[in-house]
């Protein structure tokens, strides 16, 4: 049943997308938790910080698994483009057209906080 490509590109976009939702959803709720007494977890608080950046950064591939999947999928049949402007694809407009959009703005904020903290920082 999975040895047809269809099926599998099918497949591995459904669960790479579920996967990065699953660690999107972890990294903000530990994040909030830092900042809220109502969602205090038994972590510490290095603990909880480093939980929040692990999932941060875990998203990543597994976005980009997903849209490259996306791509090859026979159903959804987007184009590279579609990845990166919305609402642009026929198939699943809306779906496709907000994944998109959250894609960017992930994007967007994960790229200025590695360039706020990383070689172009002035806290040195």
């Amino acid at each position: 049943m999975l040895a047809d490509p269809q099926v599998l590109f099918w497949v591995i976009a459904r669960a790479t997308g579920l996967a990065a939702y699953a660690a999107i959803c972890i990294s903000i709720i530990t994040g909030i938790s830092l900042r809220t007494a109502t969602l205090r977890f038994p972590l510490d608080e290095p603990c909880a910080t480093s939980g929040t950046r692990l999932h941060a950064w875990v998203i990543v591939p597994f976005s980009i698994a997903h849209v490259v999947a996306l791509i090859f999928d026979a159903t959804a049949r987007i184009a590279p483009i579609d990845a990166v402007l919305p609402f642009h694809t026929s198939y699943g407009q809306l779906a496709i057209g907000l994944g998109t959009i959250s894609f960017d703005i992930y994007a967007a904020v994960t790229v200025t906080s590695w360039l706020r903290e990383g070689p172009i920082s002035r806290r040195r």
